[in-house]
């Protein structure tokens, strides 16, 4: 590889090719270089974001689990969502994530959501003790959703025949 330095082109210039030659040899010699270059820079860079993602995989899932916590202790439920959310974004099977997340989910009444994380966790963490847990308020909620419903679907029902009333 000797020959390919530029100091060693230019005396080979002088000596032995024409300057078309010379110009050939040098724009291989910039586009290799350049080549090398570029390549150690996709390295450094694909390098570079895996260091930060082992890096925020060490301080966000951490700290987002405790604060998803500390959420529920508040009953903030859609900041344990929020926080729950970015640890599942990071890492999609965390099951304390998950468990957080449909819990804040059920209590904030998205039953839809909630069933898709229960879904998932069934297959984590299937016949647990607190998965049975967050399945039986999973169903209480349900349930008082469904009579909420039933019981204003009647009081419209009343309404509408007690306005029909004073028509007459």
């Amino acid at each position: 590889m000797e020959i390919f330095k530029k100091d060693n082109i230019s005396n080979l210039n002088d000596s032995i090719i024409s300057p078309v030659q010379f110009k050939k040899i040098e724009n291989i010699y910039n586009s290799f270089t350049n080549e090398i270059k570029s390549t150690y820079l996709k390295k450094e860079k694909l390098i570079t974001r895996l260091v930060r993602r082992d890096l925020e995989k060490e301080v966000l899932i951490p700290s987002n689990l405790n604060m998803a916590y500390i959420d529920i202790q508040n009953k903030n439920w859609s900041e344990c969502i929020r926080h729950s959310s970015k640890v599942l974004f990071v890492d999609e099977n965390n099951v304390k994530a998950r468990y957080r997340r449909c819990f804040g989910y059920i209590k904030s009444n998205n039953l839809e959501k909630a069933d898709e994380d229960l879904i998932v966790l069934e297959d984590q963490i299937g016949g647990s003790a607190d998965l049975e847990e967050l399945e039986e308020l999973f169903e209480n909620c349900k349930k008082k959703t469904k009579e909420t419903n039933n019981n204003n679907n009647n009081n419209t029902g009343n309404n509408n025949k007690n306005n029909s009333r004073d028509d007459d």
